[in-house]
């Protein structure tokens, strides 16, 4: 998903989707290929050798995945428990103690420094009692989420199932939900290629011309990116 009332625009071009391929959301990162003698994108998967294209504009309404940042505070008695604003997908979790730092999946009942998670219910150790948390994930929006973030429409197919082709963001400033929430991205990291489409930091293509202009965060929980 991209956030239109930041993202500017200064170059894109359609481009054919390659056959069989998805491009499931806006605000994806497109790499090009060719196949079949025919020059088209896809989504990328974060292998060695993947040619960057640009950002994904593609008019959908069917997000199957949003990112979201939550900030609360463990209360300072029993239960020790901070209820999200959504549900995490599985694997999307990065949790940050304004003085633990960065606190690992595990046992809390036993360890400090490790939180549980039960639906959108994270449980801390009783170290933790009234720290400050960050909480950076993915969830699967709700119908209702979608009309609320994308209009009153009732959320449908990607355009390019239609036309065959996607919109390319190639130059500009986008405001996307397509990176990966496990990482860190305050310390103004290389932005490299990742699987599914995700934006990532440490992979095996880092993006030259991609900078880092917004890090996520529970006022604007997108990342913007500069594209040159």
């Amino acid at each position: 998903m991209l956030k239109f009332s930041k993202t500017r625009i200064h170059r894109s071009v359609e481009r054919p989707v390659l056959s069989g391929q998805d491009i499931a959301s806006e605000g994806l990162a497109l790499i090009g290929d060719t196949v079949s003698g025919v020059f088209g994108v896809q989504a990328s998967g974060g292998a060695s050798g993947e040619r960057f294209m640009g950002v994904s504009l593609v008019h959908t309404l069917s997000q199957t995945s949003l990112a979201f940042v939550d900030e609360a505070s463990v209360p300072a008695s029993a239960p020790y428990t901070i209820q999200l604003t959504n549900t995490p997908s599985g694997g999307t979790l990065r949790v940050v103690g304004a003085t633990t730092g960065v606190i690992a999946a595990g046992n809390p009942a036993t360890t400090t420094g490790e939180y549980s998670v039960s639906g959108d219910t994270l449980t801390f150790h009783v170290d933790q009692a009234g720290e400050a948390m960050t909480i950076q994930y993915r969830y699967a929006p709700t119908v209702q989420q979608l009309q609320y973030l994308q209009g009153e429409a009732y959320p449908a197919a990607s355009a390019f199932s239609v036309t065959g082709t996607a919109g390319v963001i190639e130059v500009g400033d986008v405001y996307t939900s397509e990176y990966d929430t496990t990482l860190d991205w305050s310390a103004n990291p290389d932005v490299t290629l990742g699987a599914n489409g995700l934006f990532t930091t440490g992979g095996n293509v880092t993006l030259s011309n991609v900078i880092v202009i917004q890090v996520p965060s529970a006022d604007d929980p997108f990342l913007g990116l500069r594209l040159q």
